[in-house]
């Protein structure tokens, strides 16, 4: 019901960016059952599916990554951008990204936070990024929030 009443207001209000929905991993069972309400809804509502990003949460472990690489998949297939929440915190980390490619890795703010003066997370960042990259993953930084924490993730972190 949540999801369906946030589609129904992002496009009210013409949403230009992303609507992101977070979902617990092993909350999913079947991936064209689960998107089904949410497919209804945009075509319903008029939202673009292109503007339905479904956000992996780290607060568990997954306990089958093969499951989730099929429903990253399936979603992709079916328009909706992916994307990994808080990495770098919780239960997301290399293996998961080894095991599945989202189309957004979204850095928690806690590595982010005062990234222009703390050279480890410059270092960490820089070459998570890269990383991130190379696996065709767009990167962004959750929980910037200063001019300098800014500047420094987009700068010192690319170095």
């Amino acid at each position: 019901m949540c999801c369906v009443k946030a589609i129904e207001l992002a496009a009210k209000l013409d949403l230009s960016s992303y609507l992101s929905t977070n979902f617990l991993p092993n909350a999913m069972y079947q991936p064209q059952r689960c998107i089904r309400t949410t497919l209804a809804a945009a075509e319903k509502h008029g939202l673009p599916v292109v503007r339905i990003m479904f956000e992996l949460t780290q607060i568990e472990k997954i306990s089958d990554s093969e499951h989730i690489k099929r429903f990253v998949d399936y979603y992709r297939t079916q328009g909706f951008k992916t994307a990994t929440g808080d990495f770098g915190s919780g239960y997301s980390g290399l293996n998961s990204l080894a095991d599945f490619q989202t189309d957004i890795i979204k850095f928690e703010m806690g590595l982010v936070r005062d990234i222009h003066i703390n050279k480890g997370r410059q270092v960490i960042l820089r070459h998570c990024i890269s990383l991130c990259h190379k696996l065709q993953s767009t990167t962004l930084a959750e929980g910037v929030e200063t001019s300098e924490s800014l500047s420094g993730y987009k700068v010192k972190a690319w170095i």
